[in-house]
């Protein structure tokens, strides 16, 4: 504890100094100030925890000082007044003042100076320790309030079936205004940024709710969430300085701006159209969330209003869906020259596309499957792609580190395939499945079939069969489904017309036939993707 006398005779300070052993009872003694203006001058420098001051001194007394303790920003421990006999009614109104108790100078000894000094102390130290504990509660329920608020928009944006009634009443809880204001969505997405420096996630978010903090404080309304895996989104109402495209363009920027100089962070920012109302919160941060996959195709960070911006979503394209047909075509038939050059094909469409990168990554997966699910038998996991690789193409971050990664994959899969004659077709079945695959949506025939090959429909049979382990016909309506699989995902496309488009015109065998291969009905299958085709 740090004490500080204030007195104007000198030697009663050097009196209480030389009393009792200061040191040895856990007190660093200051005792220069002569009066409350010195005194004053100290508190400042020194910051004293408790201090025994005279009542009667020249430039400022004790009283004068008292009140100027009290409404001192830097001073926190407490006051001890030394008196005579003749001044107790100066003691009184120092008391009055907060003053925690006095001492009489004529008749003052060691062990009563040490037992106000000690009980002074105790004070102190149990004050600190309240406060402490307050402090730590008010954090802690601070804390658990933001959390709370981060969690009702986690929750808001990955279910958006809940009751009218429980999202005011959960808004209610939480003071999440809800106004007829239109509001607006900075969706954020962290892209470039140091691991080392930000491998602790609540440091990150922390450090950027605190720098967007300071844009946004003019805002009506103004929330932050961290969504996760380095996305935040921030909620604001698009009135008086952010009503325009421009004005929101330049909060974007300058949230950008910050990002890098403070905290070396490089962000993909998406502002949304505006909206109304939590309900559309939904809509409006899956809207930017999809329309961030065009950074993919960028070489650098983005910046940009939502409708700026023109990344495929939804379904795989048709003319994507054949080349995708096509490579597993030539996997099937361990063309390796030819599915490398289909894999250069397929890359080139989807950026000519802009096709979202959960859809390439699906597409190129369903390759990848394909492959493994064609050399792979029993327990046999030799030729199954190590994870390493599939983690690579899901973290690729640019389409051409996807390019990369996708061919690094194919090419182990080449390089630890099994031996080419244990797989490898011959040149006649080959050239028949190249031709179901390009003619899926036409009517297909044996005898078609084997004229476009040249061949006897006996002979090609039998040796369709030996080669494949499968009729033509197993094998045509294998290739079919898995294209009906894949243009289910177009909520543009019915049942009936992806049937027809796959070359199943009646549609009652289209159904049996996908029931009996994937265990459900088409029209089911389509339901469930729709009802999860709103997320990329």
């Amino acid at each position: 504890m740090k004490v500080l006398i204030v007195d104007d005779e000198k030697m009663l300070r050097i009196g209480l100094k030389m009393m009792i052993p200061w040191e040895e009872n856990g007190y660093q003694l200051y005792s220069g100030a002569e009066d409350g203006v010195m005194a004053l001058a100290m508190v400042d420098k020194l910051l004293p925890d408790i201090i025994i001051t005279d009542l009667r001194m020249p430039k400022m007394d004790g009283l004068e000082l008292i009140q100027q303790l009290n409404n001192h920003p830097q001073f926190q421990g407490k006051i001890i007044v030394l008196s005579n006999y003749e001044e107790y009614g100066l003691v009184r109104e120092a008391l009055k003042l907060g003053a925690f108790d006095y001492l009489l100078k004529v008749t003052l000894k060691p062990s009563e100076l040490l037992s106000v000094l000690s009980n002074t102390s105790e004070l102190i130290l149990e004050e600190r320790h309240e406060k402490e504990a307050d402090r730590k509660k008010t954090e802690a329920l601070d804390k658990s309030y933001l959390l709370s608020k981060n969690q009702f928009f986690v929750e808001l944006i990955n279910d958006n079936h809940v009751s009218e009634q429980e999202l005011a009443y959960l808004a209610d809880q939480l003071q999440i205004v809800s106004s007829k204001q239109p509001l607006f969505m900075l969706y954020i997405q962290i892209d470039r940024y140091d691991r080392n420096k930000w491998s602790r996630k609540q440091l990150m978010s922390f450090s950027i709710r605190n720098v967007v903090s300071e844009l946004i404080s003019i805002s009506p309304i103004s929330e932050f969430a961290d969504i996760g895996n380095r996305e935040y989104m921030v909620l604001l109402a698009g009135v008086d300085r952010f009503a325009s495209d421009t004005a929101k363009l330049q909060l974007a920027k300058q949230v950008s701006d910050m990002l890098k100089l403070y905290l070396n962070l490089e962000a993909n920012i998406i502002i949304s159209k505006p909206f109304f109302g939590l309900r559309q919160v939904y809509e409006a941060y899956w809207a930017c969330k999809q329309a961030v996959g065009i950074r993919y195709y960028r070489s650098a960070p983005i910046l940009l209003h939502v409708s700026e911006t023109c990344c495929h979503v939804g379904s795989l394209p048709p003319h994507i869906v054949l080349l995708q047909d096509e490579m597993i075509v030539r996997i099937r038939a361990a063309d390796t020259d030819g599915l490398l050059h289909s894999m250069q094909l397929l890359l080139e469409a989807a950026q000519r596309e802009q096709l979202h990168p959960s859809l390439l990554l699906r597409c190129c997966l369903t390759v990848i499957d394909c492959w493994e699910a064609t050399h792979i038998g029993g327990n046999d996991n030799r030729y199954s792609l190590p994870d390493t690789y599939r983690i690579s193409l899901v973290e690729a971050p640019t389409a051409d580190a996807f390019r990369i990664a996708f061919e690094e994959a194919l090419h182990y899969l080449l390089h630890h395939a099994p031996p080419a004659t244990a797989q490898k077709y011959r040149k006649e079945v080959r050239t028949v499945i190249e031709y179901l695959i390009r003619h899926l949506d036409q009517k297909i025939t044996l005898e078609l079939t084997a004229a476009h090959v040249k061949m006897n429909k006996n002979h090609l049979s039998r040796l369709f069969k030996q080669e494949t382990e499968k009729t033509i016909v197993h094998y045509l309506n294998e290739l079919r489904l898995e294209r009906a699989r894949e243009l289910l995902k177009n909520r543009d496309l019915s049942v009936k017309t992806v049937a027809e488009g796959v070359g199943i015109p009646d549609q009652f065998y289209f159904n049996r036939l996908f029931r009996r291969r994937y265990g459900q009905n088409p029209t089911d299958y389509k339901k469930y993707l729709l009802k999860n085709q709103n997320r990329p």
